[in-house]
């Protein structure tokens, strides 16, 4: 059960930017936001950089990139546990785009009219992902990214309690950052490196080979 919950601002008229946004981008961008949004749910507010990071005014960066783009979305926390998800974009620059900034904070702003009773309405992320598992080969690749997730949960884990850079963590645990990115992003290929890190964590590694789905495996033909 994760420990957050992610939602869309939605607008007036039954619009979500957000996920607008993410259904422009190609799938396995995608597959790395949901990949991300994993993360978040799982530590919030602490989920360290690079994966997220604090901008200005409580507002914060969820950080995801696929083979050819990257991608930002901009979140903030309201009643302890609930993440709403109000602006993306495409990554052109290192600095945040500043009308990004500002539209998150009016949405911020507009949610607590009563006191702090939330009034926006908004939509769960879980519906919009539920929709793209019905794809059996985005949901295919999508559990591939998840079990790649409870790997790297271990290491964020690990970040967040002793607040580690993933260049510490790496002097630690005796390999470069870089393979510690690669690990945390779910970009990993080098099987070696990932037993190593788990082992001194205390984990083991197993690998399994499972069958595909017929359907994948007739979409597969058809790709």
């Amino acid at each position: 059960m994760p420990n957050y919950t992610c939602e869309y601002f939605e607008t007036d008229r039954g619009d979500r930017p957000v996920e607008e946004f993410i259904d422009s981008l190609q799938d396995s961008t995608q597959r790395k936001f949901f990949y991300k949004k994993s993360l978040l749910e799982e530590f919030g507010p602490r989920l360290p950089f690079p994966h997220a990071r604090k901008l200005v005014h409580d507002i914060y960066e969820l950080r995801f990139e696929g083979p050819n783009e990257t991608g930002r979305v901009l979140y903030f926390f309201v009643d302890g546990n609930r993440i709403i998800f109000t602006n993306g974009f495409k990554k052109k620059s290192q600095k945040t785009p500043e009308k990004e900034n500002q539209s998150c904070g009016a949405k911020a702003g507009n949610l607590f009219e009563k006191k702090g009773e939330v009034i926006m309405a908004r939509t769960n992320v879980d519906r919009h992902l539920e929709r793209k598992l019905r794809n059996s080969l985005f949901r295919e690749l999508y559990e591939l990214e998840m079990q790649k997730a409870q790997i790297a949960k271990l290491l964020i884990a690990e970040r967040a309690k002793r607040g580690l850079t993933q260049g510490q963590l790496a002097r630690k645990l005796g390999v470069s950052q870089q393979q510690i990115s690669k690990i945390e992003n779910g970009n990993f290929t080098d099987l070696k490196v990932v037993q190593k890190v788990l082992l001194t964590l205390g984990h083991s590694i197993r690998v399994v080979a499972v069958p595909l789905r017929s359907k994948t495996r007739k979409d597969l033909k058809a790709a």
